[in-house]
């Protein structure tokens, strides 16, 4: 009886540290980052970006591979080592080469770009193709050959992202 009440005691206080909910995300929605028609405003929604829940964090963002599939960041929000660059300019993280247009094929963002939560922010953690800049002075487009940055520990704060690829009725034809 003396260990059942002693059981009965402890029991509250050992479960008391367990999390309720396992699938509980703290991060943001990343979706809020999400610009539909690469920026420009329209009148009806784009259905380009395809993105689902997981348990805990984890997160799917699908969209076509193409060079107008990007992350807009600026140089403040990213750890790769500054450039010269224009003052108030950003980098662009493409998900396909430059050269390469729309491709057909769909990737899950989160994946392609190593994308994490930590401290309630979401960060790319690989950049496949490389980073995209402006010069100083000409303002022409520099590029930060994905060599360069691969095995490094450069995380970069997703501030915003576009999307290219088919409309969401696509996939029921």
């Amino acid at each position: 009886m003396k260990n059942f009440l002693i059981l009965l005691f402890l029991l509250p206080l050992v479960s008391a540290g367990c999390d309720e909910d396992e699938n509980l995300c703290l991060c943001p929605n990343i979706t809020e980052n999400y610009q539909p028609y690469g920026g420009w405003k329209y009148q009806y929604p784009d259905n380009r970006l395809f993105w689902s829940e997981g348990p805990s964090c984890t997160r799917n963002l699908t969209c076509e591979m193409s060079n107008q599939t990007y992350f807009v960041v600026g140089w403040e929000d990213t750890e790769i080592p500054t450039r010269p660059h224009p003052p108030s300019s950003s980098m662009w993280i493409n998900a396909e080469n430059r050269d390469v247009g729309r491709t057909g094929k769909f990737v899950n963002l989160m994946e392609l770009f190593g994308i994490v939560c930590e401290d309630m922010k979401w960060y790319i953690t690989k950049y496949p193709f490389g980073v995209e800049y402006q010069l100083p002075d000409t303002w022409e487009t520099a590029h930060i050959n994905a060599s360069e940055l691969a095995c490094k520990p450069y995380k970069t704060a997703i501030s915003g992202f576009y999307c290219d690829g088919e409309p969401a009725d696509y996939f029921s034809k």
